[in-house]
């Protein structure tokens, strides 16, 4: 067995190669979460600018209170779970605490291989990327429901405009 131990029989080459991709995975969730979040504030931009010119007009236009009200609620809503994307949230994990690693690896008696420490990085960080995709996928999920509520808000600023005056 080359180079291997209890903890990481395998080849280390293997290991090393794990780690880089764990590497890459939290590097990409996060820069995701970046993008997402990002997108949220142009979307907060986007609804408020759809208001903004299109909405007096809607109003001026006389058409059914109710299209208006549902307008401005789903402005409203589309701000809001756009906000609940921006808030900053603790509990996002993209790295491994090297306190930890210190005492558990590289100061330890006998200190651990290359192959041990690239074998448990790559599982910690294996693990922190699944706790985070859950939150992720949910934050997508808001994303979505938020670009659904700013294209059904223009619709309505829209429809009340073609609707003016048809009471």
């Amino acid at each position: 067995m080359v180079g291997g131990s209890d903890e990481a029989p395998g080849d280390p080459a293997a290991y090393e190669l794990l780690f880089k991709e764990a590497v890459r995975g939290a590097e990409g969730q996060r820069q995701g979460l970046d993008e997402l979040r990002s997108r949220a504030g142009i979307l907060i931009s986007t609804a408020t600018l759809v208001a903004g010119f299109v909405g007096p007009t809607a109003l001026a236009a006389n058409a059914p209170a109710w299209i208006e009200v549902t307008a401005v609620g789903l402005l409203l809503l589309a701000v809001l779970t756009s906000l609940f994307i921006l808030l900053p949230s603790s509990g996002w994990r993209f790295t491994v605490n090297a306190k930890d690693l210190l005492g558990q690896y590289v100061e330890a008696d006998p200190p651990a291989s290359m192959a041990e420490l690239h074998r448990s990085l790559a599982w910690h960080l294996q693990t922190r990327w699944q706790e985070n995709q859950a939150r992720l996928v949910l934050l997508y999920r808001v994303f979505t429901a938020s670009v659904l509520l700013v294209a059904a808000e223009t619709v309505f600023w829209l429809l009340a405009i073609v609707l003016k005056g048809k009471q």
